[in-house]
């Protein structure tokens, strides 16, 4: 079977799920491998998704082999329009050789079912089956022409996929909303971290914390979506007490991850004027080692999936604090503590309930791990979703019931 993911630009949790899938299900899952069997896998993305990839693999080291699969950079340059062109006749090429395409997000999704075509039950000789697998909702404004041709393409990848899927329950209902009527939620597994929480070396960069300094940490793109505002004033409650518990020690909040430049900046005008110990440390190839090192992990989104960030600090059992948002109730109800969207006062109070009280952080923890390991594995994940390439793949119905494993 030749199978084709498609990504355009992406990072965090959406480019390292893709890169982990793509790995996975271009090995034959078996050791030694049966001749003639397995999946050949390509990759068609952007340069600065495949860029990332390369980066995400650098801990293994510069000699390490990259048995990975074929990686191709066929993601259109809008700003470059011949490259664009010839890009997308090659992308062209290349969807409609493959037996299944499996696009990751809206615009990857649209891009797919348009340069493919045909409709899904009408498959023609030769059409491959697409699937796509929303990762994330279509935020902004509710109304307006931006909004409607928004829909119209959530609207066509609804009713032109073979199979569509979203990363949370709340994505799933919009797809079936417009059309989709086989959706399924389909999981994104993170691999075991290895180490325990509260490792006394620390980690690279931060041998100036005092120790005994209580961390909370937050993995997250610096993008709108992810609200770090709305961290920064959380963080000056706690230095002033502002209705949350004050923490009885030192403490520091770390922030983990890069993007958006003048959100950076907007980040970093406001802890000037807030005198909060927050500390911006840009992309990081050390995350298991500075969740080992934190107390409490936060997450302040204006909207999330299943997010991997926070699946990452439940399996290395740490207490989460995180928005009721998307589908981190689905992760965290009656295991985390969740707080409206953009309310500083409530997440400050959270916070600090934890970093003041260690016998209810060490509690919390202990749930956060409990409810990890009864999440579906990577291993899991890879079956289902090879399981349904094949299904697809050989013309024949999906399980709806199995689309969820």
């Amino acid at each position: 079977m030749r199978l084709v993911l498609l990504l355009g630009h992406a990072t965090g949790g959406v480019a390292a799920h893709v890169d982990d899938l793509a790995r996975g299900l271009a090995s034959s899952g078996e050791d030694p491998p049966r001749p003639g069997e397995g999946t050949e896998v390509v990759v068609a993305t952007s340069a600065t998704t495949a860029g990332r990839w390369r980066e995400r693999r650098r801990p293994a080291g510069p000699d390490a082999p990259d048995d990975g699969p074929d990686v191709r950079v066929l993601w259109p340059a809008p700003r470059r329009p011949l490259v664009a062109l010839r890009r997308l006749v090659a992308l062209r090429h290349l969807l409609r050789g493959a037996d299944v395409v499996h696009a990751h997000g809206h615009q990857a999704g649209l891009l797919a079912v348009l340069l493919v075509g045909g409709r899904p039950g009408r498959r023609r000789p030769g059409r491959p089956a697409v699937v796509v697998t929303w990762h994330n909702a279509v935020l902004g404004a509710p109304a307006g022409w931006r909004h409607r041709l928004t829909t119209a393409a959530e609207r066509l990848q609804a009713r032109r996929a073979d199979l569509l899927t979203g990363a949370s329950d709340d994505l799933t209902a919009r797809a079936r909303d417009l059309g989709a009527d086989g959706a399924v939620t389909t999981p994104v597994a993170v691999p075991d971290l290895p180490g325990p929480v509260g490792t006394p070396a620390p980690p690279p960069g931060l041998e100036d914390l005092a120790p005994g300094t209580a961390v909370v940490l937050t993995v997250s793109r610096l993008a709108p979506q992810k609200d770090l505002p709305t961290l920064v004033r959380a963080a000056g409650r706690l230095v002033r007490g502002d209705g949350a518990v004050r923490p009885a020690g030192p403490w520091t909040w770390l922030v983990v991850g890069d993007g958006d430049p003048g959100v950076e900046r907007g980040l970093r005008e406001q802890l000037q004027e807030a005198g909060a110990p927050v500390r911006l440390l840009g992309a990081r190839h050390d995350v298991p080692a500075l969740l080992a090192r934190a107390d409490v992990f936060a997450l302040t989104s204006t909207w999330e999936a299943r997010a991997l960030a926070v699946q990452e600090a439940m399996a290395a059992g740490l207490p989460v604090v995180a928005t009721r948002t998307g589908g981190l109730p689905d992760l965290l109800e009656g295991v985390g503590t969740l707080v409206p969207v953009g309310d500083d006062a409530a997440l400050a109070a959270a916070v600090g309930d934890l970093l003041a009280d260690p016998v209810r952080r060490a509690a919390a923890g202990r749930a956060a791990r409990a409810a990890y390991e009864a999440l579906p594995g990577p291993a899991e994940v890879l079956a289902g979703w090879r399981d349904r390439h094949a299904r697809l793949a050989a013309g024949g119905p999906w399980s709806p019931a199995g689309a969820g494993r």
